[in-house]
């Protein structure tokens, strides 16, 4: 999920000792680095950050000679797992649902929204529902009213799926009505 990995096979150059690769993310430069020839191939390898597309050039150094052939053309773009997520945001839309939004990841196919009426279920119950969506927002409807209904959002793509989000809360349901004032008298006379 978080290696870079460029391979040339076939170097048939006797005065290739080694190969310089640059890794670019989108349009900018990333990281360079070198490999050695050996057994006409060269593989370099290197950490890289999520959300990220990534592309490879390569050329042929010599060491005796410092002479460096011209740039290969670029390899195609890798995309990797999504970032992470950022905050979310969960507000009550009626009496029954939630509005659960967040900011979109550049990366991200779908998005991943999580929720459960207490925060133990993530992660280790089967009690926690979800539900997928392409927007940046989800409304979650049939949500049983007078609970605190807890969240969490990852973000998807053809690689994997980002961390999840923090968890935020919402509490759904009508407002009470306002208490209303209760009183029992009893009279009591003396006689006979």
């Amino acid at each position: 999920k978080h290696t870079l990995t460029a391979k040339i096979t076939g170097i048939e150059d006797p005065l290739a000792d080694a190969i310089e690769f640059q890794v670019y993310n989108g349009t900018t430069l990333f990281k360079t680095g070198r490999a050695p020839v050996k057994t006409q191939q060269a593989v370099y390898a290197t950490t890289i950050t999520a959300g990220g597309n990534y592309r490879v050039r390569a050329r042929a150094i010599n060491d005796d000679t410092s002479k460096a052939s011209d740039w290969s053309g670029y390899s195609g773009e890798e995309e990797t797992i999504p970032d992470s997520m950022g905050s979310i945001k969960a507000r009550a839309e009626t009496k029954d649902s939630v509005r659960v939004s967040w900011d979109a990841i550049g990366t991200a196919k779908t998005y991943e929204v999580e929720y459960a009426t207490k925060k133990s279920y993530f992660d280790s119950s089967g009690e926690a529902r979800s539900t997928t969506v392409t927007a940046t927002y989800a409304i979650i409807t049939g949500l049983e009213s007078g609970h605190e209904w807890f969240f969490r959002v990852r973000a998807v793509n053809d690689q994997g799926e980002s961390g999840w989000s923090g968890v935020v809360s919402c509490i759904i349901g009508t407002k009470p009505e306002a208490p209303t004032t209760w009183s029992l008298t009893t009279n009591v006379s003396v006689g006979e």
